[in-house]
């Protein structure tokens, strides 16, 4: 809403909200803004003129290009509390309401006051629900769909931006248990879509699609193995220009059912668990319009229902059985499709029931939709009346869905066009087998409220919890499947980890390893890609910036001038931006993150699977749910206290690199600090100090009891228990607030046993290469970087960018023009020294390079003093053929550069003379000397510079 102050041309401005979200940022886009202008829309300016809350706004636009603007939150501290209201004026000047010098006009352009209310931005109306993730992009028609697995994990299958069908196995909490995996070929030449997936015995499931090419549509499964592998396609039914919508359900014998519409009619088909197709087809239908079949099983074998387009009624039928008629007042139909969109599931009673959308609340002008229900005895027989889902009145309800839970009740979610103050949101209600509603009112599903989210599907987990997932649509066009989680009733805390080898101790600072302890097993080495790549990833797409996409790996991305759109696809991505972090504004969506260059291109970047930003001064963890919070939340858990930035990154580092979370939380118990904290003898006392340090409580009995007993038991170790603790819903609700803008650290990247080359990667880093001689790569030339050895390590810092970088175990460093040795103690150092006092000057690049290769291949001190002491500038220096005794004088005088006393000129002497002595080894011990050492310390301290032998 808007009050115009002056009315020049432009005549007015527009803006496309009428609301704030409490969940904004600093730096988000709080709103865009047009102006009314019938002349050229570059070249203008914007001024705010005043707000109601000052310092809350700031507006960021590009005259050269935009002909919009954007108002910026620019402290997000700022925001009033939901059911505020704020005001900004703005005062827009077209090109030619400006001076020579950019300046506005006094008189000109037009202001207007821009209201808006305040609203929460996002839900969590039910306690056991965890935060929504991200599963990946979709197409605008994603078409999500869930199954449970027998081993208590659930698989989400959607369709990908690419036409294929993808696939990910999640943890029942939520946790990805590996990449997202293509289920249907990528070459094939067809489209395929409307996945649909049931779960089958020993952890695998059975996924069913369309498959649309030239000679029409048809509907192919695929067997996927308990790791998401999927096995060959099957095709069932004929081609046909309208077969399409698949449903599928497993069935109690192990084998499974795939349903489908063609012809106007319901098409059924078994097959064996293997996926080998059983028997013929059965069809269903009453008018020959039948449409949008749901299938589950049942003890007598399945039940289907299906919508019919010539009377929009929803019907029904068990396996082999007549038509039921379950509403039958011809109202029933979606906003999408305008015709009855049923679905069905069965009840652990043996009953089923099914939901639908219906216009019976408005007959006749169709201006609202809602969400009904009917409920039917294992003999089909109607039980009760139609009953409606949703208690708010008003705007429409569609495409409803339902599923069985394990307490014996059902859950109905749907999409609304109301009650999320921004597109549709997900909403639902549980009822219990008597079709009583369980909760009161309709509760949020969705967390963030931005944007559309919408198409709802469900998925029973253990003790009445349920997974739920939907395509969520964003306003800049960003399309992906997002999911959220509510945990079932448990009686303490619950989390898992794998038994594992000892892990390093945790971080304090400054340094990250208290305790020595052997390290964890890392990850080879990160791949030298340069920051300016992204892997194999492909750019697609149209409109003001294509989309780069990453690989399922891990891939490094480079911020460039304008704006990007990123989807980093599987693996851990990091975003590298040239600036410091207060030169940005970032905003987290539940579709991803907006990042705003204030200073620099000015451009607007928006990332999708992106679990890093890396920036000149720190890193910004984004993987709330994946390893940087589990890392943050077991810090805490440890030591009761907020992580240190570098400690933190060693533990993010660690499990970035394959170190479990128990083998993580073997370190923390093993360092100084924990056990000062936990000082517990018995199994009871570290239970109760669990309580008190990680959740702040008491404990109450049945908890307490279920972990002393764990322990007691040696069922689960102390380790375990602490990252159960850790990871419990109760903790991650207690820390989210803290996590729910990203988690800041001091980045670590770890090589492994052998000789690593790690490349540079913008921003400010901690490089640890482990064991080997380990190599870091620079662009730049040695005069562009300064370097410092410290009680950390050797520092780095960029003197163009401003990053300083801290090494660890690293021995080398490449720069453009020439390199630098670290290992003054090492090769390097030994080859610098013998290099010395052999030739008794200082050493040419070159020729060094030579030497610090050969004992990095292998040679030893003596193998290369010999190779010195044939060469001619040796002999000239040293004679040809000298007396033992005149060899240790010019020692004395070319190395140590003093005359010999007494008593050490004549130990040296009789070691040659008398007990034979090489004088290879007599010259590597005065190169090698306290004494040489001390003279030559000065000048390596920093660094030796060479050219690597090649």
């Amino acid at each position: 809403m808007s009050t115009d102050t002056i009315d020049y041309a432009p005549v007015g401005i527009l803006d496309d909200r009428d609301y704030l979200f409490t969940t904004l940022r600093t730096g988000d886009i709080a709103a865009t803004l047009t102006p009314i202008d019938w002349g050229l829309p570059t070249g203008g300016r914007w001024v705010i003129d005043a707000q109601s809350v000052p310092g809350l706004f700031s507006i960021s636009y590009n005259p050269a290009t935009d002909t919009t603007a954007r108002l910026i939150v620019k402290d997000a501290a700022l925001l009033p509390a939901a059911g505020s209201g704020v005001t900004v004026t703005v005062h827009y000047y077209d090109r030619y309401q400006i001076d020579g010098y950019g300046n506005p006009l006094p008189g000109k352009g037009i202001a207007e006051t821009l209201v808006y209310n305040v609203e929460a931005g996002s839900s969590r109306d039910l306690a056991g629900f965890g935060s929504e993730f991200g599963l990946g992009a979709a197409a605008p028609s994603g078409n999500p769909e869930l199954a449970t697995l027998s081993t208590g994990s659930f698989i989400v299958v959607w369709q990908a931006p690419n036409g294929s069908v993808v696939g990910q196995l999640r943890s029942a909490a939520g946790a990805a248990q590996g990449p997202v995996v293509a289920i249907s070929s990528t070459s094939d030449g067809a489209v395929e879509g409307a996945p649909v997936v049931a779960a089958l015995a020993a952890g695998r499931s059975v996924v069913a699609y369309t498959s649309t090419d030239g000679a029409g549509s048809r509907i192919a499964y695929r067997v996927l193995d308990a790791n998401g592998n999927p096995g060959a396609e099957v095709v069932v039914g004929a081609a046909g220009p309208d077969t399409a919508m698949p449903d599928v359900a497993a069935l109690r014998d192990g084998s499974f059912v795939v349903a489908w519409r063609s012809a106007g009619q319901v098409h059924v088909r078994t097959a064996d668990a293997n996926g080998n197709l059983q028997g013929s087809e059965q069809v269903y239908g009453t008018l020959g319009t039948a449409f949008s079949p749901s299938i589950a099983a049942s003890a007598g074998g399945y039940v289907v229902a299906w919508g019919e387009l010539g009377d929009g009624n929803v019907y029904a039928a068990q396996a082999g059985g007549a038509p039921i008629l379950v509403s039958g007042d011809g109202l029933a139909a979606s906003i999408a499709t305008a015709a009855p969109q049923p679905t069905v599931t069965v009840l652990a009673g043996g009953g089923f029931v099914v939901t639908w959308d219906s216009y019976a609340n408005s007959p006749w002008g169709f201006a609202s939709s809602d969400i009904f229900f009917q409920r039917f005895d294992a003999a089909g027989k109607r039980l009760g009346y139609m009953t409606q889902a949703n208690l708010d009145a008003g705007g429409g309800r569609f495409e409803a869905t339902t599923v069985a839970l394990a307490d014996g009740g059902f859950l109905i979610a749907w999409q609304s066009a109301g009650g999320d103050f921004d597109g549709n949101g997900v909403f639902g209600r549980r009822f219990g087998a008597d079709g009583a509603a369980i909760d009161a009112r309709e509760f949020g599903i969705n967390e963030m409220r931005q944007g559309d989210q919408a198409n709802p599907v469900l998925s029973a987990l253990a003790n009445g919890g349920f997974a739920a997932a939907w395509i969520d649509t964003q306003a800049d066009g960003t399309v992906q499947v997002e999911a959220r989680v509510l945990a079932g009733r448990e009686p303490a805390p619950v989390g898992s980890a794998p038994t594992v080898s000892t892990a390093p101790a945790p971080a304090v600072t400054p340094t990250p390893v208290v305790t020595p302890a052997p390290a964890p097993a890392p990850a080879p080495a990160p791949a030298p890609v340069a920051p300016g790549t992204s892997g194999s990833g492909t750019q697609t797409g149209g409109g003001a910036a294509a989309t780069s996409y990453g690989n399922h790996l891990g891939d490094v991305f480079a911020a460039q001038a304008g704006s990007q759109r990123i989807d980093g696809l599987g693996g851990i991505d990091t975003m590298v931006f040239g600036g410091r972090k207060s030169a940005y504004g970032i905003a987290l969506g539940s579709t991803g993150v907006v990042v705003n260059d204030f200073f620099g291109s000015g451009g607007t970047d928006t990332l999708v699977n992106i679990e890093r930003l890396q920036f000149a001064d720190t890193a910004l963890a984004l993987d709330i749910e994946g390893n940087a919070g589990q890392a943050y939340r077991l810090y805490q858990a440890a030591l009761n206290r907020t992580p240190d930035k570098d400690g933190l990154g060693h533990w993010i580092n660690a499990l970035d690199n394959g170190a479990s979370l128990e083998q993580v939380a073997r370190g923390f118990t093993g360092s100084t600090e924990f056990m000062s904290r936990f000082d517990a003898r018995t199994d009871a006392q570290f239970v109760d100090l669990l309580y008190q340090n990680v959740l702040h409580r008491p404990g109450d009995a049945e908890g307490r009891s279920f972990w002393i007993g764990a322990l007691a038991s040696g069922t689960a170790s102390r380790e375990r228990v602490l990252a159960d603790f850790s990871e419990s819903a109760e903790n991650k609700a207690q820390l989210s607030g803290a996590l729910a803008n990203g988690i800041e650290y001091n980045p670590m990247i770890s090589g492994k046993t052998g000789n690593d080359v790690f490349r540079a990667m913008l921003g400010s880093q901690k490089y640890d290469g482990g064991a080997g001689i380990d190599t870091l790569v620079y662009e730049g030339a040695r005069n562009e970087f300064t370097l410092a050895r410290g009680a950390a390590g050797i520092t780095v810092t960029d003197r163009v960018g401003g990053s300083v970088d801290t090494l660890v175990n690293m021995e080398r460093i490449k720069f453009a023009d020439v390199s630098i040795a670290l290992d003054i103690d090492g090769h390097a150092g030994q080859a610098y020294r013998l290099y010395q006092a052999a030739l008794n000057r200082a050493p040419d690049k070159a020729g060094l390079g030579g030497w610090i290769n050969s004992l990095d291949q292998g040679a030893s001190l003596a193998q290369a003093a010999r190779g010195f002491m044939g060469s001619e500038e040796f002999a000239r220096l040293y004679g040809s053929s000298t007396t033992d005794a005149q060899f240790v004088d010019l020692l004395y005088n070319n190395v140590l550069h003093r005359a010999g006393d007494a008593e050490g000129r004549q130990f040296w002497i009789d070691a040659l003379s008398v007990h034979r002595a090489p004088r290879e080894e007599v010259l590597v011990s005065f190169s090698e000397s306290p004494e040489n050492q001390a003279q030559v310390i000065g000048t390596i301290q920093h660094g030796i510079e060479f050219t690597p032998w090649v």
